[in-house]
């Protein structure tokens, strides 16, 4: 799996609470979360040592996506993560402004609309390895807060 069970519970209690607003979630939290799981996923899937957002995109536009499409099912989450992941990074981050609140419509569009269709992608790939139904039914919930 690219980020475990737990990993997964706690991304989803995050979202959940950013964007029903139930409660205050720091936002030193919320990043360094997603700091974690993007420094496990670019190691574990595409062999990029995190250092920073900067260098782990410029290794990820170095790759190319021809190389990994082999035509099956995980090669073509390989390279929708990929893609997602490229998305997260080339743009702004509100995470990395200690202005913003958890409240900020910023954080809650970000986590919304770049980090949420990250994080469905893989939790996709991590089904595919290893279906559970947790996740399973995780995964589901996490696509039914897109619409």
């Amino acid at each position: 799996m690219l980020i475990n069970q737990e990993m997964h519970n706690k991304i989803l209690g995050i979202i959940l609470t950013l964007l029903e607003q139930k409660e205050r979630v720091d936002r030193k939290k919320i990043k360094i979360l997603y700091d974690s799981v993007i420094e496990q996923v670019s190691e574990k899937l595409f062999n990029i040592k995190y250092q920073n957002y900067l260098t782990t995109l410029a290794g990820l536009n170095q790759i190319n996506e021809n190389l990994l499409d082999l035509g099956d099912q995980e090669s073509s989450l390989k390279i929708h993560i990929l893609k997602k992941l490229r998305n997260m990074l080339e743009g702004n981050c509100p995470l990395d402004d200690s202005s913003y609140t958890d409240k900020s419509q910023d954080i809650i569009e970000f986590i919304k609309n770049r980090f949420l269709p990250f994080i469905i992608a893989v939790s996709d790939y991590d089904i595919l390895q290893e279906p559970n139904s947790v996740l399973l039914s995780l995964n589901q919930y996490l696509k039914s807060l897109q619409r």
